[in-house]
């Protein structure tokens, strides 16, 4: 039976178990029907939603060239997948890690073509081709040390609950370690190492997980572009709500704006009956975050 559909309508338990049928044999010609007709448009899928929301700035491809090369080395890393581990997960973080590499090497490519204009750019530019690779991951160790030493510094900010306070720990614990966050040792997919290590539920881990996505995405940003995640762009130091839902009729920018100053002042249900808003969760933070981050809203 199918599991429960998700945003991710295209991945179901019938992939996990073709998948298998995938590895378990060594006919190339069934190998390549069960790919074809089977696995093709889920790993399709995948690699467009990566490609679509993951940054690429820096990644020489255009956009369908990149889809098809993330395939092609999601499709290489099948041979990996075994009945101990979730397949989804598992393969979504690999093409994560994937492009991450992809778009570092794009950032190399790109600073070697700028002025230099320190000792660290002069050595990076006349390392040889077998020194990338560390140069990739100093950088990205650079890269978590200060997205973990900025979220040490600015927690107090976000008004975390017990659960949120356990659930970062450990989040920056992971962070702070290159031999966890680096592909072939992060063994198990996050919510999951969360879970264990916390003793608590996916419902209370993921909360902070949806807060600090948009912070950690926008000062990734700020280190691509500035080597700092501190600048160009400002952070707010926000809080997620548990639920992000808004009302369709919102998207109208001039009716959010006066029903965002209404919330700030009044019960959140009185000004919904106001506006003639009809919806099962009228929480005030959900509108004011939403009037905000835009992008993260679900429109219902």
């Amino acid at each position: 039976m199918a599991r429960k559909k998700t945003k991710h309508t295209y991945w179901f338990d019938e992939t996990d178990e073709a998948i298998d049928e995938y590895n378990s044999t060594t006919d190339e010609r069934e190998k390549s029907r069960i790919y074809e007709e089977k696995l093709y448009y889920p790993i399709f899928r995948l690699c467009e939603y990566m490609v679509n929301t993951k940054p690429t700035n820096y990644i020489q491809m255009g956009r369908e060239e990149a889809i098809h090369w993330l395939m092609s080395e999601v499709t290489f890393k099948l041979k990996d997948v075994d009945g101990s581990n979730n397949p989804f997960a598992y393969l979504h973080l690999a093409s994560n890690h994937l492009l991450m590499n992809e778009n570092m090497k794009g950032y190399e490519k790109y600073k070697s073509h700028s002025t230099i204009d320190s000792e660290t750019d002069f050595v990076m530019n006349i390392v040889s081709d077998n020194k990338t690779d560390t140069i990739i991951f100093n950088e990205w160790t650079d890269l978590f040390s200060q997205l973990v030493d900025e979220i040490h510094k600015n927690k107090h900010l976000l008004n975390l609950t017990r659960s949120e306070s356990k659930t970062l720990e450990v989040l920056l614990k992971v962070m702070s370690d290159p031999n966890e966050w680096q592909l072939e040792h992060f063994s198990k997919d996050l919510t999951n190492r969360l879970k264990e290590e916390t003793g608590l539920s996916s419902q209370l881990t993921r909360p902070i997980l949806n807060t600090l996505r948009p912070i950690i995405r926008k000062m990734t940003s700020n280190y691509f572009d500035s080597g700092s995640v501190r600048k160009p762009q400002s952070i707010e130091w926000t809080k997620r709500p548990a639920s992000t839902r808004v009302p369709k009729e919102l998207k109208d920018d001039k009716l959010y704006e006066e029903v965002y100053r209404e919330v700030l002042k009044y019960p959140t249900k009185k000004v919904y009956k106001k506006y003639g808003l009809k919806y099962h969760t009228s929480s005030s933070s959900a509108v004011q975050y939403g009037y905000h981050y835009r992008e993260e809203v679900k429109w219902e």
